[in-house]
């Protein structure tokens, strides 16, 4: 065999041991998310707030629907479920990084509550009816006011997701301090 065939065939040789050991490059993936199986919460602590005159004043967050002290629940108003896409590079079995603003995610309204947007006439809403939102809660106090301080609907949400390189160590989920979820825009 001449010299030439004998580094022509090296070559192809080594050529194949470095394409067999190049690293795994990312892909983007853009990953449907499943409503029936993804959900939103909102946590809203109780929290004291300084009034002039009257002081410290309680505000609770609760059920919706309730006029009471009862804990917010999510049944009561602050769970939606999850629905859209999400955009992530990948590196399979290596790692991941979530993509912030390339994702088209958001709470599903299936919540009736008010107030109702469309009855608002620029100054004031002219009736109580309701529309849908993803989220609502009853605002309470519980200090000597003890009474409803308004409702809360929030509707027409994007949500953002964003993180740095994220291993993926053979489980089957990523730690949440590793990702940040944020709003990316109320409609």
């Amino acid at each position: 065999m001449s010299l030439s065939k004998i580094c022509a065939a090296a070559l192809v040789a080594v050529g194949l041991s470095l394409s067999a050991a190049a690293p795994a490059r990312a892909a983007l993936v853009t990953w449907d998310v499943d409503a029936t199986q993804s959900y939103g919460r909102i946590t809203i602590p109780d929290f004291n707030y300084n009034v002039p005159v009257l002081g410290n004043v309680n505000i609770r967050p609760r059920n919706y629907n309730a006029n009471n002290n009862n804990p917010w629940t999510d049944a009561g108003g602050r769970l939606a479920p999850l629905d859209g896409t999400i955009s992530t590079n990948l590196v399979d079995g290596v790692s991941v990084q979530f993509l912030s603003g390339l994702h088209d995610l958001f709470p599903v309204q299936t919540f009736n509550a008010r107030p109702n947007p469309a009855v608002f006439n620029g100054t004031t809403y002219t009736n109580t009816s309701t529309a849908l939102a993803a989220f609502a809660t009853n605002i309470r106090t519980s200090n000597f006011l003890a009474s409803q301080l308004g409702l809360l609907a929030i509707r027409d949400v994007d949500l953002d997701l964003a993180s740095g390189v994220v291993p993926l160590g053979g489980g089957t989920s990523i730690a949440a301090s590793a990702t940040s979820l944020g709003l990316l825009r109320l409609k």
